[in-house]
């Protein structure tokens, strides 16, 4: 049984003026409401005219502020009541479609700035139904873009926009797919999905999008889902990261006896920093990891870039024997989506597994889980070719490289020793 639950949530907005909107229009009177259809205030830097069949006379004064949600009614001399165009813009040529913020096209042909507007994705090429003398034309649905969103020949009701009420409208299962719609609220949506209803943790459904409506593959008996309006990824996330070490004489034949890894450490930090690459040379940090197990020098090395505001916080968590487990939990944030993180190999000369610089937020989101191969590495500090060779520093020093041979060759492949698999767990 699937059971559908739909829910809502508000994130900020960018206080700017892509939020404004012509959300009223009484084309007899000259009368034009805007709105600011965002959560900040809106501050006009310059006039923004009105543009309705090529006439500029009138526009918004610059300083004109907008409160989060106000509407405020202007007049547009001269509209013609039964066939128009008309076009908020910003400050700048009128032939730049980059400076319409919206409007519409009103009678019998499509006229002024609407192709202009059409081609840019500001409207979608249709004409509304010219209101009789006195009523009004005025937004219903928050896509201001589309002529379905608008309700023709209304009772004016000027300086007082409201959205409908965000909620369900329809909730339809053929088969294996359901089809969730829902009206009121503002793009971009979300959908998100989640097997518990109170407790448990809520995954995003693919992308954001500005339709109102989702096909959703049913693959489980019980399920919840939610709808977020003006959704906007949070700037910081957990994740959990679990260690599944496969390395055993089941994996490589040629397996040491008192296999493990060493302690966990790592960090979140920026791209502008690297605590190690393929190629790149082995700080003294990953030196003393991959040789010996410690932590320290590595960890005054995240410090470092810590203060320097290239990394946000230190990673660790316990070594374990292998085959075996651990996991533990971390913050991440927008502003430091990578992740490093690094393991010895032991016994070894000074080989190690790890990540570096794995994003966690890519294109606009967060990753819901990202599991990584674990393959060994060499550091290129010691010149030991077996598993318990003594001490033998290489010098000069080699960059870091990819052991693709013995001692973890079996038949011409390097099996991998285990994973990192990275989960998002909340929000």
């Amino acid at each position: 049984m699937i059971i559908c639950n739909l829910f809502y949530s508000c994130t900020l907005a960018l206080g700017n003026d892509v939020n404004l909107a012509i959300t009223e229009v009484v084309p007899s009177i000259d009368q034009v409401e805007v709105t600011n259809m965002g959560t900040a205030p809106v501050t006009l830097s310059g006039n923004y005219p009105f543009c309705h069949r090529f006439n500029y006379s009138s526009s918004i004064p610059s300083g004109t502020t907008f409160a989060a949600g106000e509407s405020k009614v202007f007049t547009v001399s001269s509209l013609n009541a039964t066939n128009s165009d008309l076009w908020l813009y910003r400050p700048g040529s009128f032939g730049s479609a980059s400076n319409i913020i919206s409007g519409l096209n009103w009678g019998a042909s499509l006229l002024g700035r609407t192709n202009l507007a059409t081609g840019a994705n500001k409207w979608d090429g249709q004409s509304l139904t010219a209101p009789d003398a006195g009523n009004a034309l005025a937004l219903s649905e928050a896509d201001v873009t589309s002529s379905t969103s608008w309700s023709t020949n209304v009772s004016p009701n000027l300086n007082s926009f409201s959205l409908p009420d965000f909620q369900a409208d329809l909730i339809s299962i053929s088969n294996t797919t359901a089809t969730l719609n829902w009206k009121g609220g503002k793009f971009p949506f979300q959908v998100q999905s989640s097997t518990m209803l109170t407790t448990g943790t809520w995954q995003n459904e693919e992308t954001p999008t500005s339709s109102r409506s989702k096909q959703i593959t049913l693959v489980e008996d019980r399920k919840f889902y939610r709808i977020l309006s003006e959704y906007n990824e949070p700037d910081s996330v957990e994740y959990q990261v679990t260690f599944n070490a496969t390395w055993s004489s089941n994996t490589h034949q040629n397996f040491p006896n008192g296999a493990h890894f060493s302690s966990l450490i790592g960090a979140t930090h920026q791209s502008n920093v690297r605590f190690w690459e393929v190629e790149g040379t082995a700080t003294s940090g990953i030196e003393s990891m991959a040789e010996t197990g410690g932590t320290s020098t590595l960890r005054n090395e995240i410090n470092a870039a810590i203060t320097n505001q290239t990394a946000e916080r230190i990673l660790s968590g316990s070594g374990i024997g292998s085959p075996g487990s651990h996991f533990f939990r971390f913050n991440v944030s927008q502003d430091f989506p990578l992740v490093t993180l690094v393991t010895m190999i032991a016994p070894s000369p000074d080989w190690f597994v790890g990540v570096s610089s794995l994003p966690l937020f890519q294109d606009g989101q967060w990753r819901e889980q990202v599991v990584v191969s674990l393959y060994p590495y060499d550091s290129g500090t010691d010149s030991g070719t077996n598993f318990t060779s003594s001490n033998a520093d290489t010098n000069p020093q080699e960059p870091i490289f990819l052991i693709t041979g013995l001692p973890f060759d079996e038949e011409g492949q390097v099996a991998p020793l285990g994973t990192f698999t990275f989960s998002r767990v909340l929000p």
